[in-house]
């Protein structure tokens, strides 16, 4: 199978498709045919050596993959086979064409629910969920947010801005537009 393959720590120039054996389930296992892997900050660090955990090289990294489940491990529900699923990985393997994950961690995928949206709450959910859950919101910059450093994720899953408050702006590259087309006025 392929895979985007680390070899050494850096930028995403250090980042490589090659051929690498294909993964194979232990007990209590699936196997997912990846059809979306996200691609979150921390593995951004991690590949630049700077995450809260280090990779060991050769690495394929990855967390958060959605796909169809095509194999099922000893001990795993035999009903997860054909499953269109979004699922975890312990941040490795997800930047891959199959990827193996622990048949607890699964969650089904609703028909009508695309991929890459289904990988994107996973990780991006998470976040603006632990936002809404976090101490009342404050006003920063202009801008209301629900802890520092985290401005950018309040005003991207907040309901519209309370009157006089402005979005702020997330580091981000020029082809990104901002703010996003649906917080334009």
């Amino acid at each position: 199978m392929r895979a985007v393959v680390l070899r050494r720590y850096g930028g995403p120039e250090e980042l490589a498709v090659e051929e690498v054996p294909d993964p194979v389930t232990g007990p209590g296992q699936v196997l997912v045919e990846v059809a979306v892997a996200g691609v979150t900050f921390v593995e951004t660090q991690v590949r630049a050596d700077r995450g809260p955990r280090r990779a060991e090289l050769p690495a394929v990294l990855g967390n958060g993959v959605a796909g169809t489940v095509v194999a099922v491990g000893e001990g795993a529900d035999p009903a997860l086979a054909g499953a269109r699923v979004v699922t975890t990985l312990g941040g490795q393997g997800g930047y891959a064409e199959l990827a193996v994950a622990d048949a607890a961690d699964v969650i089904p995928v609703p028909a009508g629910v695309p991929a890459e949206h289904a990988v994107a709450l996973l990780a991006d959910g998470r976040t603006a969920l632990g936002l809404t859950r976090a101490p009342r919101p404050r006003r920063e910059s202009g801008c209301w947010s629900r802890r520092p450093g985290a401005a950018w994720a309040a005003c991207w899953c907040s309901s519209p801005a309370p009157p006089g408050a402005s979005w702020a702006r997330p580091a981000a590259p020029p082809s990104v537009r901002w703010p996003p087309p649906w917080a334009r006025s």
